[in-house]
């Protein structure tokens, strides 16, 4: 691969980052199955490449960890608020589906009390 062919492959993979990371601060579950495959093979391709022509990948590269590490303290950050949050009552989480798929509001039962 080609350092231009690598250059776009980075800035894919950081778009997707950042588009990850607006979608998990507005509640989102994102999926990130492969991307360490993708970063992987990214990071071997550069090593691939002739010293000079790896270098001039290194901006996108160090701007491709930036984006790996506000998305981790984004999703560290989320996972802590949820870890924190109140106690749901045994039922709520299955109404809550049931709702979603159904298209109804779920109607609250006792053991769902904030």
């Amino acid at each position: 691969m080609s350092a231009d062919e690598l250059e776009r492959h980075i800035a894919a993979v950081s778009a997707a980052l950042t588009g990850a990371h607006g979608e998990a601060r507005a509640g989102a579950w994102i999926d990130l199955q492969g991307l360490d495959g993708r970063v992987e093979a990214l990071c071997a391709a550069a090593r691939a490449l002739p010293p000079d022509e790896a270098r001039r990948l290194l901006p996108g590269l160090e701007a491709l960890v930036g984006a790996l590490g506000v998305l981790a303290a984004e999703l560290e950050e989320q996972r802590a608020a949820t870890a924190a949050g109140p106690a749901l009552g045994p039922h709520s989480a299955r109404r809550r589906a049931t709702s979603a798929y159904a298209g109804q509001p779920a109607t609250p039962l006792p053991s769902d009390d904030p």
